[in-house]
């Protein structure tokens, strides 16, 4: 699939602070069932922040059941399936987007104190090492097609993070920012890899950019793209995702999906069965959400960095996150790519495999 690119980027109009609007009221939403579906979906959100609206979504995600109003969430288990059949479920679907990676990959499983971290590895064993982390609710698999424009110069490993959908286990899920770099900190070890280049999708690359101001001397470089959070807040994720609970009828993720995707991307891909699958089958137990990071956090991150937003980014307005990263990052290479969206590696892996391979290279 083809795509037209602009000759110019069309700035996004300012927006409210939706935060603040969601921090003074309750909200009780109803999604994504009918009133016959013994599955009814009925949530009591009171949020305080505007993450607490994002674990709204995780909720909504990953199988919360009520009676009458009450909250009620499934039984915590280090395993995150839902049972043994839908893990044989999700697994075949995550099979099945494995068979789309370019060259043979293998399967490892690294022990952390947060769990068994799963990880697809491919490329060249004697290339330099390229860590991979996933958007939230994907899993490694999402790179597919990243990796085939890296499998020839390096050795990427692809990572699903512990307690999101995937196949990591997860007994003591990251809570904080600390335990993520911790999390992280093991994987390398685990691994071997005493430094590593770092390329982050969404939550990712909250990930990758919380490790690098962590931990510089094991990021050797780090490419970021349409991050969440992290430069500037979610403030058009939030009132998207209640419009999408509040919608009668049809599914809340494929809702979500056609939001973040516009035409840009199939919801028949089998990364997306295989996300789709994941949201019926697993039980996310994410504890941190992306956050803004501080201006004296970002201007003190020395590893080299390169960013890429979307034009058509729909969580935030990317022309206010790139003119955030020039301003406090002035050694960091910022693009916006004309007609892209949020998932751009997924979008036009033609375009940005190119620009990330050549980086790299550097």
């Amino acid at each position: 699939m083809s795509y037209g690119m602009a000759s110019e980027i069309v700035p996004h109009t300012s927006v409210h602070n939706y935060e603040e609007w969601f921090a003074t009221r309750q909200l009780h939403l109803s999604a994504d069932a009918s009133k016959s579906d013994p599955n009814h979906l009925y949530l009591g959100v009171r949020p305080q922040c505007g993450f607490l609206t994002l674990r709204s979504l995780q909720i909504a995600l990953s199988g919360v059941h009520s009676m009458r109003g009450r909250r009620k969430l499934l039984p915590v288990h280090e395993s995150l399936f839902k049972s043994p059949e839908a893990e044989a479920a999700y697994r075949a679907s995550y099979e099945v987007s494995l068979r789309l990676w370019p060259t043979p990959s293998e399967s490892i499983e690294i022990p952390t104190g947060f769990g068994v971290t799963h990880v697809v590895a491919c490329g060249t064993t004697a290339g330099a090492p390229v860590v991979l982390l996933p958007a939230m609710l994907l899993s490694a698999t999402m790179w597919y097609a990243t990796v085939s424009g890296l499998c020839d110069r390096f050795r990427c490993y692809a990572a699903d993070f512990p307690s999101d959908i995937g196949l990591s286990v997860a007994t003591k899920p990251p809570a904080n920012c600390s335990d993520c770099v911790a999390w992280l900190n093991e994987l390398l070890n685990g691994l071997g890899i005493a430094r590593a280049s770092f390329v982050g999708a969404s939550y990712g690359s909250f990930l990758a950019l919380n490790y690098a101001i962590a931990e510089p001397a094991r990021v050797k470089q780090l490419v970021v793209t349409s991050p969440a959070a992290s430069l500037v807040g979610l403030w058009s994720f939030y009132p998207r995702i209640l419009l999408s609970l509040l919608l009668p009828g049809g599914s809340v993720v494929e809702r979500i999906l056609h939001w973040v995707f516009a035409e840009r991307f199939s919801l028949d891909h089998p990364v997306i069965q295989q996300l789709i699958v994941g949201s019926k089958t697993l039980q996310p137990r994410l504890k941190l959400y992306p956050k803004v990071f501080s201006d004296s956090q970002l201007a003190g991150l020395s590893v080299p960095l390169y960013l890429l937003l979307g034009e058509k980014e729909v969580c935030y307005n990317p022309e206010s996150a790139a003119r955030r990263a020039r301003r406090l990052m002035p050694h960091a290479l910022v693009q916006i790519l004309p007609e892209l969206g949020h998932l751009l590696v997924m979008e036009c892996p033609s375009t940005v495999n190119q620009r990330i391979l050549a980086y790299l290279q550097d």
